[in-house]
């Protein structure tokens, strides 16, 4: 059983696991701090929300968050 999804936005890419999140080609955040997560891409916003986030930065245009994800919202 896979519990992990994409989610392609043109070039840019979320790849969801239980307790990861991998964000490909960001553009910068917005937001930062252990319930909430929010950054830009493009003209979007993607909006994430648990607890106890924490963010890895592997990269210029890749974030890993691990924590308990509620909820992943695009505006």
């Amino acid at each position: 059983k896979h519990d992990d999804s994409y989610i392609r936005l043109g070039d840019h890419m979320l790849y969801v696991q239980k307790d990861k999140i991998v964000i490909k080609h960001y553009q910068d955040i917005i937001n930062l701090d252990k319930h909430i997560f929010e950054c830009r891409m493009d003209q979007r916003i993607i909006t994430i929300s648990g607890k106890d986030i924490e963010i890895h930065y592997y990269g210029p245009d890749e974030i890993v968050l691990h924590g308990q994800f509620q909820m992943i919202k695009l505006t």
